[in-house]
């Protein structure tokens, strides 16, 4: 289905509020916060119209709606095709800091209470693997469910294993839910680059976390500390 530039519109909207505010959006809602230039049954219709082609999901009956995978790929792609804006991370340079495995430790922690998702990272030449972010992802809603954290623990111990063999250039990639190449992540997100910093050579950085991230942020955070890896 090719979205109409009305539909497109209610959609990359309901995305972003349901990130943000982690409940369904209404057609009420996106009236008086936007004051949109139709009517709420207008809205209604359009809404209808996008769950019944698998963009948005309603919960359960008179509720609002929330993204599907397929709504949050339209949502992710126009931020890709924009082009996310780099923004400023912390400068490493005046930092003392004993050797390379304490400065890597550094900046995942840093990225990770940035971006509020868990990171993994492999560098090749090493042959590392680090994790980090367990404390700030696990604050996520999401994972207040038991059965939730179990398929998210299930889901990274798949990532540490299937790193190095992610279809991955210089360009950032997201997989959302079922696009996510094994079962383990049918739930999630992961955005992944291969890239390289000069103190380590080529490496491959990927954020996961629940498909509500904040997908903006985290594709900007990825494009700011990344370097071309050719």
């Amino acid at each position: 289905m090719k979205l109409r530039e009305r539909q497109k519109d209610i959609l990359l909207k309901i995305v972003k509020d349901y990130v943000a505010l982690v409940q369904p959006i209404s057609s009420r809602f996106l009236k008086e916060k936007y004051k949109l230039p139709f009517s709420s049954a207008t809205i209604r219709s359009e809404m209808q119209k996008l769950t019944q082609e698998g963009f948005l999901f309603q919960p359960h009956t008179s509720a609002g709606r929330i993204p599907t995978d397929r709504g949050y790929r339209i949502f992710v792609d126009e931020i890709l095709k924009e082009g996310p804006k780099e923004i400023k991370l912390k400068d490493y340079s005046k930092e003392k800091f004993e050797d390379e495995f304490c400065f890597l430790r550094f900046l995942l922690r840093d990225l990770s209470k940035l971006s509020n998702v868990f990171i993994s990272v492999y560098v090749e030449k090493k042959k590392w693997y680090f994790e980090e972010g367990w404390k700030e992802v696990l604050k996520e809603p999401e994972f207040f469910q038991r059965d939730c954290l179990f398929e998210f623990t299930l889901f990274v111990k798949k990532i540490e294993k299937a790193i190095q063999r992610l279809e991955l250039n210089s360009e950032i990639k997201v997989w959302i839910g079922r696009e996510i190449p094994f079962k383990e992540g049918e739930k999630f997100s992961l955005i992944s680059c291969k890239t390289s910093l000069p103190e380590f050579g080529k490496m491959i950085i990927s954020f996961s976390g629940p498909q509500r991230m904040d997908y903006n942020k985290n594709i900007s955070i990825l494009k700011s500390i990344k370097w071309p890896s050719d």
